[in-house]
């Protein structure tokens, strides 16, 4: 009986993250505008909706979801996930106005510093807040300020700052 129940978890989830992968739509990133702070399809003028996987070049993609156009989606946080060479690179936190970037360049011995900045800021440098921490206390911090408070839980934002701090 113990063996079923293992062979049926493992078969819900090969289903259902091979039926996520078939709904995410794919795009290249030259065939996005972006338009009074909305992604628009370049081809059909039509706002971003739903799950997409956007290439940046042959090697590096992100995976983000929109919605009516936005990345950043009320009252929730948004998980994009930028990869190379289908390793995740980095990963930015998209919540209200702000971003938070979770990058092993913002690593340092241990410690980590998780800018937040304005998300149509012209200003790439300028920081609303950030997040300090080591390994043992960042990841309380981003799960208290950003992901319980905006609905999200994401698994590989542990795992990347556990495997790169």
């Amino acid at each position: 009986m113990k063996y079923v129940i293992i062979s049926l978890l493992s078969l819900s989830f090969f289903i259902s993250n091979n039926l996520y992968a078939q709904f995410r739509k794919n795009i290249d990133e030259k065939n996005i505008e972006i338009e009074n702070f909305k992604y628009l399809s370049k081809q059909t003028k039509k706002p971003l909706n739903g799950s997409y996987k956007v290439k940046i070049t042959d090697s590096t993609y992100y995976t983000a979801h929109f919605k009516k156009g936005k990345i950043s989606i009320k009252d929730k946080a948004n998980v994009v996930k930028y990869y190379t060479n289908n390793h995740i690179d980095r990963i930015h936190i998209y919540f209200d106005v702000y971003y938070a970037i979770i990058s092993k360049n913002y690593f340092n011995k241990g410690n980590t510093t998780i800018p937040i900045r304005y998300m149509w800021s012209n200003d790439k440098e300028k920081v609303a807040s950030e997040i300090n921490g080591n390994k043992e206390t960042i990841l309380p911090a981003i799960d208290l300020l950003i992901l319980k408070y905006y609905k999200c839980k994401d698994k590989d934002i542990e795992k990347y700052i556990r495997d790169n701090l």
